[in-house]
């Protein structure tokens, strides 16, 4: 009988073992899955927006799938860059972002805090300084308190509070974070929680308000108090708990979180690798996987003792787009976005690529994704020669330069091609996403 209960003791320490790793793999297996879901489904045209946009870049960034000078993101930057002029047009009429003269005058991507607020936490996930942006801060727009009754209505909610401390904290940028956690700790409700609307009574609606809170302010009675709150609530979506894990973690609460993430799981497809939305039997949907995606990377980064989610001083100000190019960043690159091995490019010399031995890794990656880049002698010479340097190409160059620039992925400048010139990492980056249009990755 004693050798039956020791027996029994046995396997149940083995199955709670087995039930434990499961799970670390389970949530592994869906955080990675989800992932790959983003990269695949959003990528290669990321928008500029809530949806499909700036939570997909910050999760893929923050698990270290995409740095800044990734290809896939030129059309992000392309499009954030055209509604900037469009705002600048309005600027330049006198219309302001926090008094506009109609709700619907500024681009609807760009046109409230929380635009400016994701934007400026996807581009410090990358590395950008998003108060240095081409010269522009973008924290100006939402980083000065402003009184609910001068701002713009779409800002006049407890939302914009909370990511205007969250985005300011992120890389400690200059701003009133010391009034908007104020506003927070005057708009927290008696029984602990927060709502878009403070005056109205707490609803289980307002979980994902008061989590957001509870990750933007610092540990304190007031955080406890919206944890208590929480605690007590049914999660019903996988947005909401989300937002829980994002909460927990952002305060070490490792074991809590975990609770939450094997939770979260119930909204999993694993054979299409996405979460589902509403309820575990509905369809998947960008919103929720984008969510899941990136609360599970918030658990992640706790579980491996990382900086937290919004706690970027890993990355902040640490990519230059006008820095040359090294070897290794731009066999890295190319890696990266075509699954090509760096020992292929081992005769490249060390330090800045040249724009002629970015010719030849180029032309290599491309014979190795299919693409035929032979040309004969006679085009050789011909396509070199019509820029005034071309003869000063090094000879193992001279088909490389040939082809790419045939080809489009790399322009002359007026008639010199500069082959011993060092290209810096947004050139780069543009000759690898040329590359991916003519092998049809993208």
């Amino acid at each position: 009988m004693k050798f039956r209960r020791v027996l029994a003791l046995v396997m149940i320490v083995v199955f709670m073992n087995v039930v434990e790793v499961r799970a670390a793999a389970d949530w592994e297996y869906a955080m990675n899955r989800s992932l790959d879901w983003l990269e695949d489904a959003l990528w290669p045209h990321p928008a500029v927006g809530s949806v499909g946009g700036e939570w997909a870049i910050l999760a893929l960034a923050r698990a270290g799938r995409i740095e800044a000078d990734a290809p896939r993101l030129r059309g992000w930057f392309a499009q954030f860059d055209r509604l900037l002029a469009e705002a600048d047009a309005l600027a330049a009429r006198g219309y302001d972002i926090n008094n506009p003269p109609s709700a619907g005058t500024f681009p609807s991507p760009i046109r409230r805090w929380v635009d400016f607020q994701r934007i400026t936490l996807a581009l410090t996930a990358l590395g950008i300084d998003a108060a240095n942006y081409h010269g522009r801060d973008l924290t100006a727009v939402f980083g000065r308190y402003v009184s609910n009754e001068q701002r713009h209505s779409p800002n006049r909610t407890v939302n914009a509070n909370i990511f205007a401390l969250i985005a300011l904290n992120s890389a400690q940028y200059e701003g009133d974070r010391g009034k908007f956690a104020q506003a927070l700790l005057d708009a927290q409700r008696p029984d602990g929680s927060w709502g878009l609307n403070p005056a109205t009574a707490s609803s289980a609606n307002d979980i994902d308000i008061t989590a957001m809170a509870v990750q933007a302010l610092e540990y304190g009675d007031a955080v406890r108090r919206g944890l208590d709150w929480l605690f007590a609530q049914h999660f019903n979506n996988p947005e909401n708990t989300a937002q829980m894990i994002v909460a927990l973690a952002a305060h070490g609460m490792a074991d809590a979180a975990g609770y939450y993430v094997a939770w979260l799981l119930r909204w999993f497809d694993a054979a299409a690798g996405a979460f589902r939305r509403p309820n575990p039997n509905s369809l998947v949907n960008f919103m929720a996987t984008e969510q899941a995606a990136y609360a599970l990377v918030a658990y992640w980064r706790l579980v491996n003792e990382k900086t937290s989610l919004f706690d970027m001083s890993d990355v902040h100000g640490s990519f230059d787009p006008a820095a040359a190019a090294t070897r290794a960043d731009f066999a890295a690159l190319i890696n990266r976005e075509l699954g090509i091995a760096p020992r292929v490019f081992n005769d490249i010399p060390e330090g800045a690529v040249s724009r002629q031995n970015a010719a030849i890794m180029i032309t290599r990656a491309a014979r190795l994704i299919g693409i035929d880049t032979n040309l004969t002698n006679l085009e050789i010479f011909n396509i070199l020669g019509m820029f005034d340097d071309g003869g000063a190409a090094a000879n193992l160059a001279r088909g490389p330069l040939a082809w790419v620039l045939r080809a489009g992925i790399l322009s002359g400048r007026e008639s010199y091609i500069f082959p011993a010139s060092a290209i810096n990492r947004a050139e780069s980056a543009e000759m690898v996403y040329r590359l991916m249009r003519l092998g049809g990755r993208l």
